[in-house]
């Protein structure tokens, strides 16, 4: 009996908790709605998917590796075949570390239907209620997070965060008038509430990305961010660039550029074709090369699918324009399309050729989107060495050598997860002439694909 209590005492211990219990909960399930497979996390280590998952960047120059992302973090996933090479811990599960990097990308909405789907109470789980109740804050406002937080506050009533939002609270809800020394670790947070003049410039992002996200959530929500002028680029963070988006206060001769570098993040959707586009669509026949390549240019950025009298009438213009061999050839394998495109191998050449004097990198890139893909190595005589070790205190630490060499690693091994991960984290230019066939090789042909349209609707544009 003793040795049975012991065993069920074991089995008791090593269950997750039910906080992690919707760990790999998702949104997407089905790959038409872009999801990524069920299976994606199959014997790959805990350490390292967390490593990646925590450094991956909420930032990228890429649309579509935006979109790949937000599809990874909202897909649906069997984690129990993870390999738990490290304790499982309350907020380095997936599902927290999830929310946590959409919520940095500005996906706000998505991170808080996917929060409240999953998450009826955070239990012990700090981290995730801090998740939730900054997305609550910024998506419903501060009265809605302040009811979360009386409910909630007891249990993380010791951390700065906690306390933070919970003299926030009493002062709004005029429980209290509060003083200075409510905030003692942020002098942000004293100054919104005690200093009737302060504001910071949005001219001045390096000191707004310097701001936890409570504090940047509260100086916009109480108006303290001073539109005198606006500094926007393209390596603007997300999470800011959705602040301004949704701050009522925002200037109005500066929402085309804001609008312009949502678009580019996938915080907004692109513009449907022109009303011109529409009326081409209804005279294919009698466009000339530059109208034909920036309509269909345009529908695959859109992923609409291509006519075949679009197709025909490329395969008329490209004895003068032999560039559109290649650009047909390319559609032909990642694009849904209508007809049946037939090249010869010289008329391919010809095109790619022609292409090649002046993109060659943008050729060479789509190119492997043609190579076969290769063989999956699953030799169990090849033992997968771990690449992610912990330190004494905790912190993780790169253990194998670069990232490249990391990815080769995970190729060879078919680890579609850890391989993903690595070619979204963007670091070190990983794969950067191998993006497309290295999603192909461990099977995540529909993201390969994606990027592939990005990159040809890039090089049809450049090429007009």
């Amino acid at each position: 009996m003793t040795r049975l209590l012991l065993i069920l005492l074991a089995v008791f211990i090593s269950m997750p908790s039910s906080s992690h219990a919707n760990e790999g909960a998702g949104l997407l399930r089905s790959d038409l709605n872009g999801a990524l497979p069920k299976g994606l996390w199959r014997k790959q280590n805990r350490s390292e998917i967390t490593y990646l998952l925590q450094n991956l960047p909420a930032h990228s120059d890429s649309r579509a590796m935006q979109e790949i992302k937000r599809d990874m973090l909202l897909s649906y996933y069997k984690t129990r075949e993870i390999t738990n090479d490290v304790t499982l811990k309350d907020g380095e599960d997936l599902l927290t570390l999830r929310l946590q990097k959409l919520m940095e990308m500005g996906l706000w909405k998505d991170a808080l239907k996917l929060y409240t789907t999953t998450t009826e109470d955070p239990e012990q789980n700090n981290k995730l209620a801090q998740v939730g109740l900054l997305l609550i804050l910024n998506q419903r406002g501060l009265a809605t997070a302040c009811l979360e937080e009386k409910v909630l506050y007891d249990r993380f009533s010791d951390t700065p965060f906690w306390k933070q939002i919970d003299n926030i609270c009493s002062i709004e809800m005029g429980i209290t008038q509060g003083t200075e020394d409510d905030f003692p670790e942020s002098s942000v947070l004293q100054a919104i509430f005690f200093d009737k003049d302060f504001k910071i410039s949005a001219q001045d992002v390096e000191t707004l990305e310097a701001l936890t996200p409570l504090e940047l959530s509260l100086l916009s929500l109480k108006n303290r961010i001073k539109y005198d002028r606006v500094n926007l680029s393209e390596i603007t963070s997300p999470f800011l660039i959705k602040i301004f988006m949704k701050d009522a206060k925002f200037p109005s001769q500066y929402k085309d550029a804001l609008n312009k570098v949502a678009i580019n993040l996938a915080l907004l959707p692109r513009s449907p074709l022109t009303d011109e586009q529409n009326k081409q669509l209804d005279s294919i026949k009698t466009l000339q090369q530059s109208q034909i390549i920036s309509l269909v240019a345009t529908q695959i950025r859109l992923g609409e699918q291509i006519s075949k009298e679009s197709l025909d009438r490329m395969v008329k213009l490209a004895p003068k324009n032999p560039e559109n061999y290649f650009f047909l050839k390319i559609i032909k394998e990642t694009n849904d399309n209508y007809g049946n495109i037939v090249l010869t191998e010289d008329n391919f050449n010809l095109g790619q050729e022609e292409l090649r004097k002046k993109h060659p990198q943008r050729v060479t890139l789509l190119q492997s989107v043609l190579d076969k893909t290769l063989e999956f190595s699953n030799n169990r005589n090849n033992v997968y060495e771990k690449q992610i070790s912990l330190t004494p205190n905790g912190v993780y630490i790169m253990s194998g050598g670069s990232l490249k060499k990391w990815l080769e690693t995970t190729k060879q091994h078919h680890l579609s997860g850890l391989s993903l991960l690595i070619i979204l984290s963007n670091i070190e230019d990983v794969a950067k002439g191998d993006l497309i066939k290295s999603l192909s090789t461990v099977g995540l042909i529909n993201q390969a694909h994606h990027l592939a349209n990005e990159e040809l609707a890039k090089l049809m544009e450049a090429y007009i």
